[in-house]
């Protein structure tokens, strides 16, 4: 690696990553002290998916005559599964790095929980990696740059205004330019928030051209540039909707799902508020959507999400697996093909991955460079058949590697606001606690409700009184079972 370094350093900074990638694929065989820097190579020429490939037999390797992987290997490796949407298995492997002494990983953590708009629980985290002294300025303005964007979410703005201040005055001292132009940005932002629009407006116009220079996206500047005129009138401007279409086009969900939510506030759009709160998974972003209303919204326990505002002929209860209005036959609660439509309806924005796929429909099994793609492609070829065979107006679409459900007119799907994890009991049980109309009941209920054999009742009522959900009186046929309440 030494040898040619300095060759892929000067192809990166060039911008010639197709020179790179095939550098990486003309290697037959990586040296193991090499494997992590040729991985970092690949992630920084945004090719995650050589990264695993050259890591996962190092980190993943269960012969024990080969030396564990170190925490520089599984660093990497950890930060390119979280690139392709598998955060829960990024996240445990973290974990088993010291961030005392790497400190690096303490801001990867934080980027795993940024993704699933947990920012209460990254702020600790950054706040510990700026402290450690072994920073570099680039690296220490990086983590407050990350920090402050954490803070303004919360939002805790005089802790974020402060940090705000010193990181103008710091980079652009230090002549960090792309650091100082995000620090531009986040000042405009608490700007907005202090309904101070004019002076956002004109610090968001000094961080343009910064970013545009710098030959990054300047997307996130023109949404907030957008946002802050559209509330400056009190109204839709062009600009907000013409953010959201680029967003869209350049894949951005998350810059979709905010441009949406301040489209719905501003026409007062009830249903728009009840769309995007029912179709995001995250509990910080659905709390953000309750503070911006104006008044407190009162949510239902399930929505129908569709795509017009026609009664929907076909309604597909994501919960039950059923399909009213159709011959379609019912999806086996909690298997896996139900399971995958549950965790598809959950976010109307953001398709899934397909590693992300994998960690939510097998949990607790690491991914196999060899064989979870396929075994997650196998799945969507089974829903596919479903879907073919039932008449359903539903597509799966296929976006590089990325998937979403697409609905056609006529058909809704009923989501609900506390979808159960994704665990076939639970499942089943939440589908039983949300038909019961009585307080005590027997097997006989059960299996009607669930339309299910007494054997498999059985299991669940066990699973319950073992799991403390449930109490138990009676023997025999007068046997009676009542809900915990917690």
């Amino acid at each position: 690696m030494n040898n040619g370094k300095m060759q892929v350093e000067e192809l990166i900074r060039q911008g010639l990553f197709d020179d790179v990638e095939k550098k990486i694929l003309a290697l037959k065989n990586i040296d193991r002290k090499d494997a992590a820097a040729w991985a970092n190579v690949a992630r920084r020429i945004n090719r995650n998916d050589l990264a695993l490939k050259i890591l996962n037999p190092i980190v993943r390797n269960q012969d024990q005559r080969f030396a564990v992987a170190t925490a520089v290997e599984k660093l990497e490796y950890a930060d390119a599964l979280r690139q392709f949407g598998a955060t829960e298995e990024a996240w445990n492997l973290l974990t088993e790095i010291n961030g005392d002494d790497h400190p690096q990983t303490l801001l990867h953590q934080a980027f795993c929980l940024f993704s699933q708009w947990r920012y209460t629980e990254a702020i600790p985290l950054l706040q510990k990696y700026i402290s450690n002294s072994s920073l570099s300025d680039y690296a220490q303005c990086l983590g407050q740059v990350n920090l402050a964007a954490a803070l303004i979410q919360q939002p805790q703005l005089n802790d974020a205004l402060t940090l705000v201040d010193s990181l103008l005055e710091k980079t652009k001292t230090l002549n960090f330019t792309l650091l100082y132009a995000n620090s531009l940005e986040l000042s405009a932002q608490i700007l907005i928030v202090q309904k101070e629009y004019d002076l956002a407006l004109t610090v968001l116009d000094q961080a343009y051209p910064l970013i545009k220079s710098a030959g990054r996206s300047t997307l996130f500047v023109e949404k907030w540039q957008a946002i802050a005129t559209s509330l400056k009138k009190n109204e839709i401007v062009s600009s907000l909707i013409n953010v959201s279409e680029k967003a869209r086009v350049m894949k951005h969900w998350e810059t979709v799902r905010e441009c949406d939510l301040y489209k719905a506030l501003l026409k007062g759009d009830n249903h728009g508020l009840h769309s995007i709160y029912f179709g995001t998974p995250y509990p910080e972003y659905r709390k953000k959507i309750n503070q911006m209303s104006k008044q407190q919204q009162e949510y239902p326990d399930a929505f129908l999400w569709s795509m017009s505002d026609e009664i929907p002929n076909i309604i597909f209860d994501s919960l039950s697996g059923k399909v009213s209005g159709s011959n379609a036959l019912p999806l086996p609660v909690g298997q896996v093909l139900h399971r995958f439509f549950l965790l598809m309806t959950q976010d109307f924005y953001k398709p899934r991955m397909t590693l992300s796929l994998f960690c939510h429909l097998f949990p607790g099994e690491v991914i196999n460079a060899n064989t979870s793609v396929n075994r997650v492609h196998q799945v969507i070829k089974r829903a596919r058949i479903w879907l073919n065979h039932s008449d359903i107006p539903l597509e799966i679409e296929e976006n590089l590697g990325s998937y979403r459900l697409v609905l056609k007119n006529n058909f809704a799907i009923r989501v609900f606001a506390k979808p159960p994890p994704l665990e076939d009991k639970l499942i089943e049980w939440q589908l039983l606690i949300s038909n019961l109309s009585v307080g005590s009941f027997n097997i006989h209920q059960v299996m009607n409700l669930l339309e299910t054999s007494e054997s498999s009742a059985r299991r669940l009522l066990n699973w319950a009184l073992d799991n403390k959900k449930l109490r138990r009186s009676g023997q025999g046929s007068k046997t009676m079972y009542t809900l915990i309440l917690n």
